[in-house]
């Protein structure tokens, strides 16, 4: 059975949490933004068209607001729907992950 989006975006953060160590602390030490920057990337890399997701690929760069370093930039490596769900779900763990942070802060 497929799993819900919302399905799809907890398990990311879960596993951003356990397994990649992105935990609350560590996600505290962003200023306002990184992580909705981050979130925005993933979004709007999900969003394009299969030129511009080419062409952004063969640059081999991290895109225009990316807010660390490119080697933390890890798009889909293709056009398909799986790669465009990917970006999609580790977005929406990004934008989870800020809220958290927002919350703790008490904003």
């Amino acid at each position: 059975m497929l799993k819900t989006g919302v399905e799809l975006i907890s398990l990311e953060r879960v596993r951003q949490l356990e397994q990649k160590g992105y935990t609350n602390v560590h996600d505290s030490q962003y200023g306002r933004g990184a992580l909705t920057n981050a979130a925005i990337c993933y979004t709007t890399m999900a969003g394009s068209g299969d030129a511009i997701r080419k062409q952004i690929r063969d640059q081999n760069a991290s895109p225009f607001g990316w807010p660390w370093e490119q080697q933390y930039w890890k798009p889909g490596v293709d056009d398909c729907s799986s790669s465009r769900i990917r970006e999609l779900t580790i977005a929406g763990a990004l934008i989870a992950a800020e809220i958290d942070r927002l919350q703790r802060e008490g904003n």
